[in-house]
């Protein structure tokens, strides 16, 4: 920085009048160097950009800084003089160390002389080397750490790729506040053998690497150019992954019940069921014991079972259904509630909603290992909770594989998105966060980015319930919004005797169960409700949202009436995409990324290999996306994606077959708007024999055109019990908070979108 001119001239005064002190008490310039110093936009020190580096070792005997009250620097050829500063957190590498690093000029080059001056009236001054051959050195990229964490046959290492022009490289390691903690030797190449305790996994540190060209034309060739990237880097821990996924089983409904999966048959429409979160106390190492308790299974009140009989009340036989019924079991599912039996907690939800990516390509892969490649008939997914997006993926990848198929439906029961109802207990902090529901719910737009490449072959229903610990809410796209379930709970103990406790979230399926056949009280088998489409026999307490009536399976593919359908009421959205690549990437062990000519990510596994960075996500971004396949799919091996430590998606390498790739799926990015560490890992298990890539990163934008309520405006919802429905979200989604940003003008691709 500039200094005044009388500071400049006391200090150049002292220079030149003053008489030679006792060298005891003098301060010391004990080593200089000018050079200049590029580096990115993002520097974590605040220098960013070309720029001259001024840096000097002082020492005094009665300290430093507290004793040195100047110290200038003054350009012998534009007689400019600045100031040099103390750099308090070098300290601990450079003891004594000053800097200045004011913008390149050309007239900033040439020698200075450097003058510090202490409280009792001494100086010390020296001068610089000629700086005569600056040009900006390319900053070093590719960072990449080995051998981590490090054993006692191999030390990790830390090296970056080359740069055109430099003759020497070192190493540097802060912790997150830029204090020092490391500093290599000077080395011709750069890669670095770091100390075995310097990283801590879970930790935060700068890592800044130099690359210097020297002068040799001047003895001692002192650094004439210098460039530096420092990055930001948490070093990745284990225990910040989920674990590995569990099983998954396809179950065979009947007339082969109790039994695994045989071939289906491929001249028969498919009809998929799939549970969603799920206490851990409600499975069992036999698939088929698990079964029995889930809302899905074979029973006379459960989903396959009542399928079953509907089919066979309208002209089925035994033995020879005209559909082949599946039902998907993924273990990830199942998890410790703590509470009690049947409320959920946020950890638990959070705990199963990593797996629903690989839980998705697992059905899909399943299903097409058991339906040819030219299949050609009917496909209904019904799902309840998580499922709905587990069914969501497998969907989508089903039908891209199988262009065949001429129609197929998709059913959501109470889609996870109003979270945040989910009951927070002790322990779980890390869940407390107002963004919860946005970084871990699914929102209104899910379905349609989901869907956007097979919706021409696609009708979607939607059911949900606002009240109590409904979590659900309408969906935006070509979906028909069923009104909303105002307390499906009551369906419990009149309706459905002896399934225990329920709440208004699973009350949603029990009501879709209650659609199948002929709805009466108790069900099967009791009263008929319903004359035709009249709810005749409701009971008083019950709303008239709950009414069975011609609703729901009805209007199925399989149902009494598929057609036709109810009209879509989602409105119309359409969806953008933007490639976009991750930046400081660090990798660690057997990782590799490229940039050009597109962001790609190579991991190969070595105990577990790992890579991290940034992404700079826009305010209306709404999705990330990126295609991945492995090569060698492992033993057990998985993957995970990380957003600030948060695992948004989680694949194992046995649910995809080797070398196939396809899309990661929609990953959700509210809540994650702005500069954002992504973490990836694959994680080893068993033997070194899995690899994956990662390419063609893109942030999807969906605008609005035009959206239709699906229900009056009017429509009260009153909650009965102890969990309020939370009206907020309700507003926010149908009100200014959600509208008032898709009606902002965005331009994007060159194309301007506007409602």
């Amino acid at each position: 920085m500039r200094v005044s001119a009388r500071l400049a001239s006391a200090v150049l005064g002292f220079v030149l009048c003053a008489l030679p002190s006792s060298s005891a008490s003098t301060p010391i310039i004990t080593s200089s160097s000018l050079f200049t110093d590029n580096r990115p936009a993002d520097d974590p020190f605040g220098l960013p950009g070309f720029r001259i580096s001024l840096q000097a070792t002082v020492s005094d005997p009665l300290g430093v800084p507290g004793n040195i009250s100047a110290f200038i620097a003054r350009n012998r050829s534009s007689s400019e003089v600045i100031s040099m500063g103390f750099a308090a957190g070098e300290q601990t590498i450079f003891p004594g160390l000053y800097t200045a690093f004011p913008p390149f000029r050309a007239d900033r080059t040439g020698i200075w002389d450097l003058v510090v001056l202490n409280r009792q009236s001494q100086i010390g001054t020296l001068a610089t080397h000629n700086l005569d051959k600056a040009i900006p050195l390319p900053i070093p990229s590719g960072l990449r750490i080995e051998n981590f964490p490090p054993s006692p046959s191999a030390a990790s290492r830390l090296s970056f790729t080359p740069v055109p022009g430099a003759h020497s490289y070192i190493l540097e390691v802060y912790n997150r506040s830029l204090v020092g903690l490391y500093l290599s030797p000077s080395s011709n190449t750069p890669v670095f053998t770091l100390p075995p305790s310097l990283l801590t996994p879970g930790q935060e540190y700068v890592l800044r690497v130099r690359a210097v060209q020297r002068d040799f034309a001047e003895p001692g060739g002192p650094a004439e150019n210098r460039s530096v990237n420092a990055l930001r880097v948490v070093v990745p821990s284990l225990p910040a992954f989920p674990p590995p996924p569990a099983p998954r089983s396809l179950m065979l409904a009947p007339p082969a019940q109790d039994a695994p999966p045989g071939p289906l048959d491929p001249s028969k429409p498919t009809i998929v069921l799939t549970h969603g979160l799920q206490n851990i106390d409600d499975r069992n190492a036999d698939a088929n014991a698990t079964l029995r308790g889930l809302w899905i299974g074979n029973g006379v009140q459960q989903a396959a079972g009542l399928i079953t009989l509907d089919l066979l009340a309208r002209g089925g036989t035994r033995g020879t259904l005209p559909v082949n019924i599946v039902q998907f079991v993924w273990d990830d599912a199942f998890q410790d509630f703590r509470l009690s039996p049947d409320i959920p907690t946020r950890k638990a939800y959070a705990l199963a909603r990593a797996y629903v990516n690989t839980a998705g390509v697992a059905l899909a892969e399943k299903l097409k290992s058991l339906l040819p490649a030219s299949y050609d008939q009917e496909v209904h997914f019904i799902g309840h909770s998580l499922g709905t997006a587990v069914n969501a993926f497998a969907t989508t990848e089903f039908l891209k594989s199988r262009p065949s198929v001429p129609r197929a439906q998709f059913t959501a029961l109470d889609r996870p998105d109003h979270v945040n109802k989910l009951v927070l207990v002790g322990g779980d902090s890390k869940y407390s966060l107002d963004t919860f529901e946005q970084r871990y719910g699914f929102d209104e737009n899910f379905f349609a980015v989901t869907f956007r490449d097979v919706q021409s072959r696609l009708r979607v229903d939607n059911y949900f319930s606002l009240t109590g610990v409904g979590v659900g809410d309408s969906a935006r796209g070509q979906v028909y919004n069923h009104t909303p379930l105002k307390n499906p709970n009551d369906l419990d103990d009149a309706v459905f005797i002896g399934e225990g406790v329920s709440n208004d979230h699973t009350g949603v399926q029990q009501w879709y169960r209650w659609t199948i056949g002929t709805p009466s009280i108790p069900f099967p088998g009791g009263a008929p409700v319903c004359d035709g489409a009249s709810f005749s026999g409701k009971p008083l307490l019950f709303s008239a949202t709950l009414s069975p009536c011609d609703n729901g399976w009805f209007w199925s593919l399989r149902g009494p009436k598929p057609d036709p359908f109810p009209e879509n009421n989602g409105g119309s959205v359409s969806v953008t995409a933007l490639d976009i690549a991750p930046f400081d990437v660090v990798t660690i062990n057997d990782c590799r990324f490229e940039v050009s000519p597109r962001a790609l990510l190579r991991c190969a596994e070595h105990s577990s290999a790992f890579a991290t960075g940034f992404f700079d996500i826009p305010d209306d971004a709404d999705y990330l996306e990126f295609l991945y396949g492995f090569d060698s799919p492992g033993d057990g091996d998985y993957a995970s994606f990380l957003l600030d430590d948060i695992p948004l998606w989680t694949v194992s390498g046995l649910d995809l077959p080797a070398g196939a790739r396809t899309s990661s799926g929609p990953i959700p990015l509210s809540g994650f708007h702005g500069r954002n560490r992504f973490t990836f890992g694959l994680i080893g298990v068993n033997d070194v024999n899995a690899s994956i890539e990662l390419s063609d990163f893109q942030l999807l934008f969906v605008h609005d055109r035009g959206t239709a309520v699906p229900w009056p405006s009017g429509f009260l919802l009153v909650t009965l019990g102890a969990m309020a429905w939370c009206g907020v979200a309700f507003r926010k989604r149908i009100g200014s908070g959600r509208v008032g940003r898709w009606r902002q003008l965005r331009r994007s691709q060159g194309t301007e979108c506007t409602s």
